[in-house]
């Protein structure tokens, strides 16, 4: 009896595979001037998994922690050119190098959108064919890598950080994230995303535009609204928004009335279309957005394109945005990307004032990126 009892008893406890992934520093927002991919030291990570059946709680085996640790390993010779993924994909370009995940982690497959309702809610509208629009394999890896990359490298990017850029990414993140998992770290990244990100209605936005005003901006208003409400913003396809970027600086004034449009994705794409441009009137916009939208989407994406401008306005609002709990992470990025005295003075401030781990995760490379030298910015920054 007592080796029957020893035998269940090793039978029931589960086996455990390590899966070796290799994700590289940075984000996928951050590589779209970087494509195609050919990093030859990515970061690796292990991931344990659990093949067999999990035994109940409190059994012999079970009162360690079984789910493991990340494991970093060292710096190996560079990859050979076969093992980077050939193709110029959305799963290259997100940096995820062991292309065999998908066969250990099912929930990392991408799964492709749902089209059934897609074709009858264009056709009783007369318009708008590819809405709502289906998610994308782009969209997919985007974020499914950034949600491997917390998960596997922790110490390269915080909580905080991997929750900006998944919002920042927009409606497009919830399937792969729900599809990770409602527990652990991906569950509270789905619990604290999902009240903030619009669901995308199941009606198409409508293409009236606003009365009494140029032909011009009323035609190019319409045509906003037809190409930004069928994409999710983020792809490989460059550039985004095409057709109206062929309309010019002339047609910013109609743009700049969708950023509070109803319809979500209108004004959340819309955020993107004017940061492709480099006229005051856009930035202006992309200032007033980031100071008061309600959409936490297009806020976010105006708070991350203001760091393209070095003006005093934009300096100012990020600023003024650190304030804030909910938007200090990106405004330290934002401030970082635009430089300057004024924004590592600002930055300087405000992780020295009350410095956490996650201020300190943002806030020191920001402060790096300032490009100034002062001997109380190299105190912080450089080990002691």
């Amino acid at each position: 009896m007592k080796r029957v009892a020893v035998l269940l008893i090793f039978v029931s406890i589960p086996a455990l595979a390590c899966l070796d992934v290799a994700v590289s520093p940075g984000t996928p927002l951050d590589w779209l001037s970087e494509y195609p991919f050919h990093g030859p030291q990515p970061e690796r990570g292990k991931v344990p998994i659990i093949t067999g059946k999990r035994a109940p709680e409190g059994s012999s085996g079970q009162g360690k922690e079984r789910r493991g640790r990340t494991v970093v390993i060292p710096r190996r010779p560079p990859e050979e050119s076969f093992v980077v993924p050939q193709a110029r994909d959305a799963m290259a370009f997100a940096r995820i190098i062991t292309v065999d995940v998908v066969n250990h982690l099912p929930w990392v497959n991408f799964r492709g959108g749902d089209d059934s309702r897609r074709w009858a809610a264009a056709w009783k509208y007369g318009l708008l064919l590819n809405y709502p629009p289906p998610e994308t394999l782009d969209a997919h890896w985007f974020a499914m890598g950034i949600i491997l990359r917390h998960l596997l490298h922790p110490l390269r990017l915080s909580t905080p950080e991997t929750r900006a850029l998944l919002l920042r990414l927009g409606p497009q993140i919830l399937g792969p994230l729900s599809r990770a998992g409602p527990g652990g770290q991906t569950g509270l990244l789905l619990k604290e995303l999902l009240p903030l990100i619009p669901a995308v209605p199941t009606n198409p936005p409508s293409l009236r535009g606003a009365k009494d005003q140029d032909p011009f901006l009323t035609m190019a208003e319409k045509l906003a609204i037809a190409e930004l409400a069928v994409s999710y913003g983020y792809g490989l396809e460059e550039p985004f928004a095409p057709r109206c970027r062929s309309l010019g600086e002339e047609a910013i004034p109609a743009f700049n009335q969708l950023l509070v449009h109803r319809h979500p994705l209108v004004r959340e794409n819309a955020v993107l279309l004017l940061a492709g441009f480099t006229s005051a009137k856009a930035m202006t916009a992309l200032v007033e957005c980031a100071r008061r939208s309600h959409d936490p989407v297009s806020r976010a994406r105006a708070i991350y394109a203001l760091g393209n401008w070095r003006s005093p306005s934009t300096v100012k609002t990020l600023i003024s945005l650190l304030k804030s709990s909910t938007w200090t992470i990106p405004a330290l990025q934002s401030l970082g990307r635009a430089g300057g005295e004024k924004a590592a003075e600002a930055i300087f401030k405000r992780i020295s004032r009350k410095p956490t781990v996650d201020l300190l995760f943002t806030g020191v490379p920001a402060l790096g990126r300032c490009g100034i030298s002062k001997k109380e910015y190299l105190d912080l920054c450089l080990p002691k």
